[in-house]
């Protein structure tokens, strides 16, 4: 029989290890590994939608000029008495992006106004603010997966594409160009709310915001972690990762160069007065430090966070850190095949829109962040030719012991901000409005 000696004597010479122990030191492995996989994709997915999203303002503008001159040249021809020829169904897609992007952005020039937008945000409470950002990250989630299937419809062959008589659609095409208008301006919206709520929490004089803003990002473990994902949905998981990390960073920088130049001018005048506290987290020794140490901090929690994420569901769901690598090699397939160049018979374009086809699969939205970018840069051009360091999206001030300056007078007057007499603003709308009329029937008559 089996004694307490017996028992006592096993238990102090044991030798013998449990088998799961390597199988353990395997799990605590690939987690440590995570960070490397992560970081690895996502640099790589953070170049693919630069590539992108540096498309809309270098080849589509090309694109587009060519299919105007084209346009141009066969209205000639057939004026003169030649063969009528139409264009190609690539080039009234080039155009109707053009047209949207500059539509989009004249429409929103006219009808956003960044300051009352800022006081609207930033007069809400704390816990309004945490709802509004997060209403906010869900309207953009949701606006990128309908919208490209909007656009996608919009830019298709069966859309833009002559019927078998020859005759040409103008329904569709016109009914899909508003859907595809209303969308855009939409979706330029939330984005624009999405960087004016970060600019509330990162200028802040209190850490509460800038708090909020980081534990709202670490909320995103709680309700990834503990569900089941197979691969192909860790897939899709990741993909959003890269485009919200590429959002995040393009939007921060926008805040970035804007407070820089309000600093550098208030510095340039004078002083600049206290500071807000996210900006004396770090401790700083020259301007740029102070700007980019509170960008650093939402930066470094959003790498954080997705480390975490990404470790805890591999842990979970027993997937092997290497999956990143197949991953790595679908979006380097979907780079090389779509390329210039590429003319494979075993592979067909299924749409017209030449952009790059690895956006897609991502879910990056070019389009919107362009006229984003566009509206952005207006206001910090306007904030660089006024001297008086006015800012748009500061509390208005009782007294000024100075008035604007001529130079940034005529800043304001262009866009559209100040107009005394309202005859500038007045022959900048004829202006606008008569570019986009003669655009739309281009387009129109190139249908």
């Amino acid at each position: 029989p089996f004694s307490l000696w017996d028992y006592l004597r096993d238990e102090v010479l044991a030798t013998d290890f449990d088998a799961a122990q390597e199988l353990k030191w395997e799990r605590v492995t690939n987690f440590m590994t995570i960070p490397f996989w992560m970081e690895k994709i996502i640099s790589f997915g953070f170049l693919i939608c630069l590539d992108s999203f540096l498309y809309t303002f270098t080849i589509m503008p090309l694109r587009s000029c060519v299919a105007l001159w084209t346009w141009t040249m066969n209205t000639l021809r057939w004026l003169v008495g030649g063969e009528k020829r139409f264009l190609s169904s690539s080039h009234k897609c080039d155009m109707l992006k053009a047209l949207l992007v500059f539509l989009a952005c004249y429409i929103l020039s006219i009808t956003t106004d960044a300051s009352k937008m800022y006081h609207s945000v930033r007069g809400q409470d704390l816990v309004k603010l945490y709802v509004i950002f997060n209403v906010l990250e869900i309207a953009d989630r949701l606006c990128c997966s309908f919208g490209q299937d909007i656009l996608d419809t919009l830019f298709s062959r069966t859309t833009l594409a002559r019927r078998r008589d020859g005759r040409q659609p103008y329904l569709r095409p016109l009914a899909f160009f508003a859907i595809s208008l209303a969308y855009i301006m939409a979706h330029t919206l939330v984005l624009l709310y999405q960087m004016v709520t970060l600019n509330i929490a990162i200028n802040s004089y209190d850490n509460a915001l800038l708090t909020l803003l980081v534990s709202n990002q670490f909320v995103e473990i709680k309700g990834s972690v503990f569900k089941k994902f197979e691969k192909e949905n860790l897939f899709q998981l990741t993909c959003a990762d890269i485009v919200e990390r590429f959002q995040l960073a393009l939007m921060l920088s926008f805040i970035a160069v804007r407070n820089l130049i309000e600093l550098a001018g208030a510095q340039a005048d004078g002083g600049s007065g206290p500071l807000p506290t996210s900006f004396t987290v770090i401790p700083s020794f020259n301007l740029l430090e102070t700007i980019f140490a509170p960008v650093c901090i939402v930066l470094a929690s959003e790498c954080l966070v997705d480390w975490l994420k990404h470790a805890f569901i591999t842990k979970f769901n027993h997937i092997r850190p290497a999956v990143y690598g197949r991953y790595m090699d679908v979006l380097c397939r979907d780079l090389v095949i779509a390329g210039p160049g590429q003319k494979s018979k075993t592979y067909k374009h299924t749409f017209v829109d030449q952009s790059p086809i690895v956006a897609r699969r991502l879910g990056f939205a070019a389009l919107p962040f362009a006229c984003l970018l566009v509206r952005v840069f207006f206001q910090i051009v306007g904030m660089l030719g006024d001297t008086s360091h006015f800012d748009e999206c500061a509390l208005p001030e009782a007294h000024r012991s100075k008035a604007p300056s001529q130079l940034a007078r005529k800043a304001a007057f262009s866009l559209g901000a100040v107009d005394e007499s309202g005859t500038v603003h007045r022959v900048l709308q004829f202006i606008a409005q008569g570019l986009a009329w003669i655009l739309t029937v281009v387009v129109t008559w190139a249908l």
